[in-house]
């Protein structure tokens, strides 16, 4: 029997060898893993078998759900912030269309009987109304169209045979 060249390692060494070429690199094959891309792929960049991945996502289960939830958090709070964002550029939109309203002088103003009347001009009043509800609908407090709050009402009739309304009175 001819025995294996002196430069072959055992299983178990070509094994180990693997492992740390994962664990050498955690912090990146836990960032990778966390981002979602599939074992066999993160296996082929490692030149380790999917099962190592597999083993190696099991011994680091709580640091990949640390970074996953991370990585959440911070996409809420970039979310978040360009939200503030857009809402403040509505609120400046609305002071600066305010603004040029009484800059331009576009009310008209009448003195009478009842009193002080002010009337705004229609492309102010839709321009104002435009901003208001791109606010309002970037926060959320307009209803969804694809959301109906119906309520159902029920008309019960009985027919009441042998009723003589002359018996009641």
């Amino acid at each position: 029997m001819a025995e294996a060249p002196a430069t072959s390692k055992p299983k178990t060494q070509l094994r180990a060898k693997k492992r740390n070429i994962l664990d050498s690199n955690a912090p990146e094959v836990v960032a990778i893993i966390a981002g979602g891309d599939r074992p066999s792929d993160i296996a082929r960049l490692y030149g380790v078998a999917p099962s190592s991945i597999t083993r190696f996502t099991e011994r680091h289960a709580a640091a990949i759900a640390a970074m996953r939830t991370e990585v959440i958090k911070q996409v809420e709070d970039y979310a978040i912030a360009h939200k503030v964002n857009r809402v403040a550029a509505l609120d400046k939109l609305y002071t600066d269309i305010g603004a040029w309203i009484a800059e331009n002088s576009l009310t008209e103003t009448t003195y009478g009987e009842g009193g002080t009347t002010r009337r705004f001009r229609a492309d102010a009043v839709n321009a104002l109304r435009g901003v208001l509800k791109d606010a309002a609908t970037e926060l959320g407090q307009l209803p969804r169209p694809d959301v109906h709050n119906t309520v159902n009402v029920g008309i019960l009739v009985r027919q009441l045979s042998g009723y003589d309304p002359e018996a009641i009175g």
